[in-house]
């Protein structure tokens, strides 16, 4: 594992602990950008956030972190995009967008001010999971159906082609994360909502045809049907937010026998919202809400995550933003940050 006190171990630190470590921030347009719900840098200085309401997506400038700017916005098929977007830099730059009520788009962004949608597919219910992973023949898509389970998408430059999938009514599928030749994911069994399972397929030596080889409850069962997995692909840990189940890491070195550890627990007035990794480190940020009596507090919790699945909490954070999503650019060694700012309700852009 690396350990190496990068810049980004010192961005986390200042993260929230004062105002002078934000370099800048944009307001999003009221009408399509007030639940932004993901963000994903693209190259060429830009950055996506999408929102949830009618799946609209900004492109933003960030060659001055300082000043970010709207490049455009677009809005395309599909409709609600409830959590968060996938992207590759194959082909000069495509972004993934799964929608709540059904639809895949993959979007060539290789232009920002003139994104495209490249191709489409008529999926059913998205809610989270959503990973691209390169191979010889383009890449694979994996995609998380809703009450479905897991379904697998070739793809070339112009193409969404499905190919393969572990589809029943028992297979529900929420939270997706790749670590090496391994994919995870988390559902709720059919008409059992109170019961969460974890599953395993490993995508060697058929990254397009994965084999099921892990299966098991987990701890903390479920009163939600939310989860985000993340992972950053160097150690092999993967974080689970749990909405009002909990916060869990996964150390999966031996794919088939993952080790489950809780972080935060159970408790249906606290949300973890997601988790970000500081990439080439041991270092992590979670983030979410606490409601104490009618007041609802915003949260950002610093963690190490040590050998031996031993997890060291070294900050937490009073925020006044509703974060939704994180992500770090290695190239640059900013962070940035799309939720709603809760004193004007406004959905925004931060920069750090």
């Amino acid at each position: 594992m690396s350990l190496s006190p990068s810049h980004f171990l010192f961005a986390s630190l200042l993260l929230s602990a004062t105002a002078a470590a934000q370099i800048g921030q944009l307001t999003l347009s009221a009408s399509t950008g007030s639940d932004p719900r993901s963000v994903c840098v693209i190259g060429n200085n830009h950055v996506v956030v999408s929102n949830r309401i009618d799946g609209w997506q900004h492109f933003i400038d960030v060659t001055n972190p300082a000043a970010p700017t709207l490049t455009t916005t677009f809005n395309p098929p599909y409709g609600d995009q409830w959590f968060e977007a996938e992207f590759t830099s194959q082909w000069g730059g495509r972004l993934f967008t799964g929608h709540r009520g059904g639809g895949l788009n993959m979007i060539d962004v290789s232009n920002p001010s003139s994104p495209v949608t490249a191709a489409s597919y008529g999926s059913t219910y998205h809610f989270r999971g959503l990973r691209f992973n390169a191979n010889s023949a383009g890449g694979a898509l994996y995609y998380n159906e809703t009450n479905a389970g897991l379904q697998c998408f070739g793809v070339t430059s112009n193409t969404l082609t499905p190919v393969w999938n572990a589809f029943a009514t028992n297979n529900d599928a929420n939270g997706l994360e790749i670590f090496r030749d391994e994919i995870y994911h988390f559902g709720t069994p059919y008409q059992n909502p109170t019961t969460r399972i974890v599953r395993g397929y490993s995508l060697f030596p058929n990254p397009t045809s994965p084999t099921q080889n892990y299966f098991a409850t987990i701890p903390n069962q479920a009163s939600s049907g939310h989860c985000q997995l993340r992972g950053q692909g160097v150690v092999p840990y993967i974080l689970a937010s749990r909405w009002t189940d909990g916060l869990q890491l996964l150390n999966v070195s031996i794919p088939t026998a993952p080790v489950t550890t809780p972080i935060l627990p159970a408790n249906p007035n606290l949300l973890c919202w997601g988790t970000m990794w500081f990439p080439n480190s041991t270092f992590a940020v979670a983030y979410g809400s606490l409601l104490i009596g009618n007041t609802r507090f915003y949260w950002w919790l610093i963690l190490s995550i040590q050998p031996n699945n031993v997890v060291i909490p070294v900050n937490v954070f009073v925020v006044p933003f509703d974060t939704r999503d994180m992500r770090a650019d290695p190239n640059t060694g900013r962070i940035y940050v799309t939720g709603i700012d809760t004193n004007s309700q406004l959905g925004k852009l931060l920069i750090y």
